[in-house]
């Protein structure tokens, strides 16, 4: 492993939200609730002390979900004095890391109430605002495919697993058949996070070869690296390449 070289500590505001160090002050919670949920999750799989960090991960990641939904939707950062606070930017990557906490960390009730919402709306979620945007003409929202819900009625012994891991085993293909463009390369921090989740709650042997293939492909560790690696991004793949080293082989 790497020598870490940035601190994590400057990538974390005042209510411990992880935040970018861009020049642009106001963009630099846009992709707060993502690695929010990402470090929580990471910190938590690379424990030696499973219960008590599952009681203190539980916490915070609901205090931090009250704070991200305090207006009547979603916020991707909770100062709404910027963009990333304000609504009609919440993304599918950034709500795709927090279904995961909030399913890892059995918060049943906050989890159900926010799948009734995206289901009510038809599957759509709130980025309908560009990136930036504050004011202006509106865009087709990201849709809720069907990892998140696979995600969400995952349980110890429920047959629809094995349909899941299938599922998310075709989804890795094509990831890695798309993975030479640069654009799709921040897909495959989705699915790092549900493969992750998943593996956590209830594993089986289409599971664990799917986890094995992916991280012999070396995707997961270049995804993260490139992700991660500019000055201004917080070094969340020190984190998550050793998550990625424990998955089967």
């Amino acid at each position: 492993m790497k020598k870490l070289k940035k601190n994590p500590l400057h990538f974390v505001d005042k209510k411990e939200f992880i935040v970018t160090q861009e020049h642009d002050f106001s963009s630099r919670g846009g992709n707060s609730a993502q690695h929010t949920a990402m470090w929580i999750i990471g910190m938590y799989s690379l424990s030696r002390d499973a219960i008590t960090s599952f009681i203190q991960a539980k916490k915070k990641i609901f205090l931090y979900w009250i704070l991200l939904n305090k207006q009547p939707e979603p916020t991707l950062h909770w100062d709404a004095q910027h963009w990333p606070g304000q609504v009609g930017h919440m993304s599918r990557d950034n709500l795709v890391a927090f279904v995961c906490a909030l399913k890892l960390f059995d918060l049943k009730k906050t989890l159900w109430l926010l799948l009734l919402r995206i289901a009510l709306r038809g599957g759509f979620l709130w980025n309908y605002k560009r990136i930036g945007q504050t004011e202006g003409p509106h865009k087709i929202p990201d849709w809720c495919g069907p990892l998140i819900w696979f995600t969400a009625l995952r349980f110890k012994w429920n047959p629809l697993n094995l349909i899941a891991d299938l599922y998310l085993g075709i989804a890795i293909v094509i990831a890695c058949l798309r993975s030479s463009n640069p654009k799709h390369m921040d897909q495959h921090l989705n699915l790092i996070v549900i493969g992750e989740t998943c593996a956590k709650i209830s594993h089986n042997i289409i599971l664990d070869c799917v986890l094995a293939f992916y991280k012999e492909s070396e995707l997961p560790k270049i995804a993260l690296t490139a992700y991660f690696e500019p000055e201004y991004a917080a070094p969340l793949d020190h984190i998550w390449i050793q998550v990625v080293e424990r998955w089967p082989s």
